[in-house]
């Protein structure tokens, strides 16, 4: 719009043949380029350049589904907002029917226990005065496993299943206020016991160490033995009341 064709700040054209401006930016028909300094030249920051033909595709209605049953895995098909209320109000309904007990839930089938819940119900229906929890772990050289017992009280064995006649023990553990491994039964010589917290290089070198941490109620087994240690845990514990 200047003098003899110069180009000023403002002027704008449209482009009808899609290609790459002087400046080497690539437009496209119906894009628009207006200079934004008087005498611009082949700067790219000196000119604006807008998209106006941007266009979209719409979704295709045949997809469109009124149920999440059996559209669970598609990412093809949308939901209405309908379809979305009742499969979010179906969950809800779900973990409505969460306990924590199952006394007092017995006859009711729309009622689903925690795992805690069926857990200590099993517990305490025992036939039995003890249960028997039994466990097969490795523990790598200067490692340690740890685990909380259910119960305060109770008989554990440890045994390795390698150099089973000195890496192995049989006693009474107590994770309350001021309990231990005691009584002892039976110790193989290559085992220590202790309290508190290991951490795979607590103990002695060469040792199986066993501790009790009456702070926490975890019982750790911590292998120093000088190679990897496939351990069996065997817990006798007092029936829960």
């Amino acid at each position: 719009s200047g003098t003899a064709g110069a180009i000023l700040k403002g002027d704008i054209w449209i482009i009808s043949v899609a290609g790459t401006l002087p400046t080497g930016q690539v437009v496209e028909v119906g894009d628009t380029v207006r200079a934004l300094v008087n005498t611009p030249g082949n700067t790219q920051a000196n000119w604006a350049i807008a998209q106006n033909n941007i266009g979209y595709v719409a979704e295709n209605s045949a997809n469109k589904a009124t149920s999440m049953t059996g559209n669970e895995t598609s990412n093809i098909v949308y939901l209405t907002a309908k379809a979305i209320y009742d499969w979010a109000i179906g969950l809800f309904e779900v973990l409505s029917n969460k306990v924590t007990t199952i006394v007092g839930n017995e006859a009711d089938d729309n009622k689903f226990p925690t795992t805690s819940a069926v857990y200590d119900f099993a517990l305490k229906r025992h036939d039995n005065s003890q249960v028997i929890i039994g466990e097969q772990v490795s523990i790598a050289d200067d490692s340690v496993y740890s685990f909380t017992p259910p119960t305060s009280a109770g008989v554990i064995i440890v045994q390795s299943r390698s150099a089973a006649s000195t890496n192995y023990f049989m006693g009474f553990f107590v994770t309350s206020a001021g309990g231990s491994f005691s009584p002892t039964y039976s110790i193989g010589s290559n085992v220590n016991l202790t309290t508190g917290t290991l951490t795979g290089t607590t103990g002695t070198d060469g040792k199986l160490t066993l501790s009790v941490n009456t702070t926490t109620g975890i019982i750790y087994i911590e292998n120093r033995t000088n190679q990897s240690r496939n351990i069996v845990k065997l817990l006798k514990i007092l029936k829960k009341y």
